[in-house]
């Protein structure tokens, strides 16, 4: 209960929390999961509880922040129960055995709370970490639950279920098969040789759950060594080499390890660079290196500590070793293996502790007293970091220029706020921002796109059209950039060379509806009213709520030899949301014109067309309404 109750008291202002960076693009935009469509791939269970989220309270974003604090609650108390069930075997009973529940709960409540977990929390998008590491936790519990039952069957089929869920959440669980064998060796078996004689079916069955990052294309995407085809993670991986990135990885974990006792100041997105000096290099790679080297040597004097530090390593080994990765450090990577570092200090704290109370002659009451008294000052302090964290989320802006302050170098949060400024309409202020981000990385064709962007809205088009063009031709393959160049193309008055790139960003990502809207708006001007119909349908297919394309739309059914004949010859337009808007707005439109032209009569047939097809058009009806007091008519459609 003390768990349930302190994650909920540190995450309670979690709920207010908007969506960020990675959120936007995967849930906002996120088509595969507004429609269930396409949720295989990779990390299909967190897809799904996205799509379920979705599904509920679209984009509301407390519906995700409950179930990221159920999940991490669950984790919590799988923590706790696993660290239990290994203090109650046999060779611990005589030691820290005797104060098992103290053990697992002051570690299960100090990792529960603690502030280097909001990354995993409160940043929607990270419940794949938060979901694996519970599947992780759970997948060791069922293992030695089974080892202890009478009947082990059903454990060891839910430690192997337990394992496949988390590589279907993320493939940082390709460990996990591996750090089991270790587990079972450690704490359940004499030798490796008694491990798999005895429990050789589960850790088959553990390894067989590696089919999913198969099955997945994960597997293939990071053994893909093709320079040619861009990626942000694996070996084809061209930022940085295996051995550069492993050689930055060391300062990246001492860092990790410092933020362990000291979580402060947190950073979202570190833009680490990767390592160059012998100073940068050096000291942290000796430091991680001892400690892995004394965690191996540990392993023969205690196992339990020697298994922590192994699984320490093994744990971060997929993002912290040889594959490189464009982010070379990220806080939520520390997920579960902060677990580790916090049942080692549990451990050596408790131990210090006794041999203080021995020294100075304390016991009976006063123990357990100074005992809980020192928890609760580290879960207080600890917690009120959590509660302060999570306020950073409320507000992208506010946390784009906390990581401004902490990274100046780091050309993301230029972009990230310029893109809050753009939105609100402070364009000079985020051009100033985009310019400032293209002098950090000139080859980033995120605030080059943006900045086009912007620079067409203002009627910068010659400059808009130079953007484009340098950022087609430092990444085709993005459908951004051929959109963009498209887009500002068009406004140029090269129509057809627009037409193209507009062509080649919808093949790029054919689920973007901005890219058929604009493609639809760009054939139009061109004549081609057909095939814009197509395009702008089916932007409207993809997103209903697009209604600047259900106007262009009405633009171009008006300009058609018969409004109702363009949609009715294709029957699968009926079935879109906002079609028949369209089509009743076209009927206004060509009332107006009417109206202007002074043919009444004509004007009042397609108001009252417009109302049969959308009996809520308040435009048509007020033309009907106004018309009735200066003729005969004596009625007017109505509403059903």
């Amino acid at each position: 209960m003390a768990i349930v109750v302190a994650g909920v008291l540190v995450y309670l202002n979690s709920f207010a929390g908007v969506f960020i960076y990675d959120d936007v693009r995967e849930i906002v935009e996120g088509r595969q999961i507004h429609s269930f469509d396409g949720l295989w791939g990779d990390r299909p269970v967190v897809k799904l509880t996205l799509a379920i989220n979705y599904a509920l309270g679209a984009v509301n974003t407390w519906g995700y922040h409950l179930v990221n604090l159920i999940v991490h609650v669950l984790a919590g108390l799988a923590l706790f129960g696993l660290v239990r069930r290994v203090l109650l075997l046999e060779q611990f009973r005589a030691g820290p055995g005797r104060h098992a529940q103290w053990y697992a709960l002051a570690s299960a409540l100090i990792w529960v709370v603690h502030p280097l977990q909001t990354e995993s929390v409160t940043y929607i998008i990270q419940r794949a970490e938060s979901l694996m590491g519970l599947f992780y936790l759970l997948t060791l519990y069922c293992v030695i639950r089974g080892a202890r039952s009478p009947r082990p069957a059903s454990w060891y089929a839910a430690a192997v279920a337990a394992c496949a869920l988390g590589m279907a959440s993320k493939p940082v669980m390709i460990t996990a098969p591996v750090v089991a064998v270790l587990f079972d060796r450690a704490f359940l078996s004499s030798s490796f040789a008694g491990v798999f004689q005895r429990r050789w079916r589960l850790h088959a069955g553990l390894a067989g759950s590696w089919l999913i990052l198969v099955l997945t294309g994960v597997a293939a995407a990071l053994l893909d060594t093709d320079p040619a085809r861009p990626m942000s993670a694996g070996f084809g991986y061209d930022g940085a080499s295996p051995l550069a990135y492993l050689l930055t990885q060391g300062g990246v974990i001492v860092h990790y390890l410092r933020l362990c006792f000291w979580p402060r100041p947190l950073c979202l997105d570190y833009a680490w660079p990767i390592a160059g000096t012998a100073g940068e290099i050096v000291g942290p790679v000796l430091l991680i290196a001892a400690l892995l080297v004394g965690s191996v040597f540990m392993w023969r004097r205690r196992p339990w500590l020697g298994f922590l530090g192994v699984s320490f390593f093994a744990v971060l080994a997929p993002t912290s070793s040889i594959v490189p990765s464009a982010h070379a450090a990220f806080e939520h990577r520390m997920y579960l293996p902060l677990a580790a570092v916090i049942i080692v200090s549990v451990v050596a704290v408790h131990g210090l502790l006794d041999r203080w109370y021995r020294r100075f002659g304390v016991s009976g009451v006063a123990v357990p007293i100074t005992n809980g008294g020192v928890l609760l000052a580290v879960v207080v302090s600890y917690g009120s970091m959590t509660v302060q964290r999570n306020t950073d989320y409320h507000s992208a802006y506010a946390m784009w220029e906390n990581v401004l302050i902490q990274r100046p170098l780091n050309p993301r949060p230029y972009t990230q706020i310029a893109n809050i400024l753009a939105d609100q309409g402070q364009d000079e202020p985020a051009i100033a921002l985009y310019q400032r981000a293209l002098q950090l990385a000139p080859n980033d064709t995120v605030p080059m796109s943006n900045l086009g962007a912007v620079l067409l809205r203002t009627g910068h088009v010659q400059q808009a059209i130079a953007l484009g063009r340098r950022a087609v031709d430092l990444r085709p393959d993005l459908h951004q950039v051929q959109y963009g160049l498209g887009n500002a193309l068009i406004a140029g008055g090269f129509h057809q060379r627009g037409l193209g790139h507009l062509r080649e960003a919808v093949r790029l990502k054919s689920q973007d509806p901005p890219a058929h809207m604009n493609l639809g708006r760009g054939l139009a001007l061109v004549g081609e009213n057909e095939e814009a119909i197509d395009h702008l349908v089916e932007a409207l297919r993809l997103d209903p709520a697009l209604i600047e394309a259900g106007n262009y739309l009405a633009h171009v059914l008006v300009r058609a030899d018969d409004i109702d004949e363009s949609i009715a010859r294709k029957p699968r337009y009926q079935a879109v949301a906002g079609v028949r808007r369209a089509r009743a707005l076209a009927h206004v439109i060509a009332g107006e014109r009417h109206l202007e032209a002074g043919a009444a009569g004509d004007a009042l047939r397609e108001y009252q067309r417009a109302l049969e097809i959308d009996p809520v058009n308040a435009v048509a009806r007020a033309r009907i309404a106004a018309a009735m007091k200066t003729s005969a008519i004596s009625s007017v459609p109505t509403a059903p």
